[in-house]
């Protein structure tokens, strides 16, 4: 797992109906000032303890409040970006080894917990938070020899309970079940599920190499590697969540398969290759499956290599092209809208490349998407019924893009800029007009969690200055 150092983060302003939790620098007491109280960026100081702001914007890009956040004591540790949570009336989200919560109303400091440390080692690091009835669920030390799952009332900070998992570091992603259990697979690839009701490991056993798993429903969805390497195919086998029990497995499928989670208990499988040495790849199929029964729902096979596919219940959105070719044009390149119910093509689009590590809001009405050329990058909106373009948005051309759609009239949009800064615009989602634009002096590193109106952020930044007022 790529670590960033923790003291080299720091601040984030954003906009539009946002709570904004941006990493920066210099705060004291954990104290809720008004907007106008807001200094403008300055050069770094050798003495500030670096810490974080978390900051709320209006719909209109205003700033609210904003809380400074320090660190523990000055203690450096490991940053891995990570999803705050909302729960109830609060905010929870991790600074280093360190959880902090926010009323949502004010931003007013609810509750601190300090997870210690060891010296050269940091088991205390949040790597992962989960919520789950009334409690925050944080992974601790997952690139330790000593991970764990820790469990607070989400309301008022208190330990629930406490649960050490494997003696080694875990890999690749955790998976939470629709039952509340949480999957996890260490680097020797042992697959472990524990109970985030009772903080009990429910089973464990041998699995082999894997990204991590993958959750749909009650099933818990893991793929590995099979046979020698010049001949390596992949394996797809789905667990039951409470006994680990095998209810399916795929067998001989592309080395470079990939899953994804559908509603209605479906999983996607689609071989998203890497850049081919021919340039004519036989594209593989897109097969959605039974999450329970590894059963065959539908199969669609397209006239290119899939590089990704995303689902909701108003259909599942497949991009295709020469994986990589955001880097060179590829004009055939197309996005697919299917029914997710029969695999049946509704409508295609060509001209664009799809950026795959953007997931596309895919509504009752519309997919807002991100389509990217070599030196564009573009949000389009297109109507769900015919996939006509019903407006454009230009952004950057850069990775590390997040659309977001939180009740109201705007769809949020955040890119890089800069090498260490951000951009968050309030698009009208009706016009395509652009509401509000806010200049973020940090880099949004992971996904916005949305909260009613709001979005929770969490920047990181080489830099240590205070936060900017947009």
């Amino acid at each position: 797992m790529m670590r960033t150092p923790f003291a080299a983060r720091c601040l984030a302003p954003g906009g539009a109906a946002v709570v904004l939790l941006a990493v920066t620098a210099c705060g004291t007491a954990a104290t809720a000032v008004p907007a106008s109280s807001v200094a403008p960026a300055a050069a770094a100081q050798a003495s500030c303890t670096v810490g974080t702001w978390a900051e709320e914007f209006t719909h209109a890009g205003h700033l609210a409040w904003q809380v400074s956040l320090p660190v523990n004591g000055g203690l450096s540790v490991p940053f891995s970006p990570v999803q705050p949570l909302a729960d109830g009336a609060v905010s929870v989200f991790p600074d280093g080894n360190v959880l902090y919560a926010l009323r949502l109303r004010d931003g007013h400091q609810a509750w601190k917990k300090v997870f210690p440390e060891a010296k050269n080692s940091y088991p205390g690091v949040v790597y992962g938070l989960w919520q789950w009835h009334g409690s925050a669920v944080a992974l601790l030390g997952a690139g330790s020899s000593a991970p764990q799952l820790v469990a607070l009332n989400a309301a008022t900070g208190a330990v629930r309970w406490s649960l050490r998992l494997g003696a080694r570091e875990l890999a690749g992603t955790q998976a939470l079940t629709s039952d509340g259990v949480l999957a996890v697979l260490t680097v020797s690839g042992r697959l472990e599920a524990a109970s985030l009701t009772t903080g009990k490991l429910l089973w464990a056993r041998e699995y082999g190499e894997s990204a991590g798993p993958l959750a749909v429903g009650t099933t818990v969805i893991a793929t590995k590697p099979f046979g020698p390497l010049a001949t390596v195919t992949r394996t797809v086998a789905g667990f039951d969540a409470r006994t680990g029990k095998v209810l399916w497995s795929r067998h001989g499928l592309p080395d470079t398969t990939s899953v994804a989670a559908a509603p209605g208990g479906r999983v996607l499988l689609y071989d998203a290759a890497p850049p081919p040495l021919t340039l004519n790849p036989k594209p593989a199929p897109v097969i959605a499956l039974s999450a329970a029964t590894g059963r065959t729902l539908w199969q669609l096979n397209t006239a290119k290599p899939v590089t990704a596919a995303w689902a909701d219940s108003a259909g599942v959105v497949i991009a295709t092209g020469l994986q990589g070719t955001v880097y060179v044009q590829d004009p055939t390149a197309r996005l697919y809208l299917a029914d997710l119910a029969t695999g049946k093509v509704r409508w295609s689009a060509g001209g664009t490349h799809a950026d795959p590590y953007t997931t596309p809001l895919i509504t009752t009405t519309d997919v807002v998407y991100v389509a990217t050329t070599p030196a564009t990058g573009t949000v389009i909106d297109r109507k769900l019924s015919t996939g006509a373009v019903r407006w454009k948005a230009v952004i950057s051309d850069v990775y590390g893009r997040f659309l977001d759609r939180p009740s109201g009239p705007e769809v949020l949009v955040t890119f890089p800029v800069a090498a260490h800064t951000s951009r968050l615009l309030a698009i009208d989602a009706s016009t395509g007009k652009t509401r509000a634009t806010v200049n973020l002096p940090a880099r949004v590193s992971a996904p916005p969690t949305v909260t009613g109106s709001r979005i929770l952020m969490q920047p990181a930044t080489p830099t240590c200055v205070p936060p900017v007022a947009p």
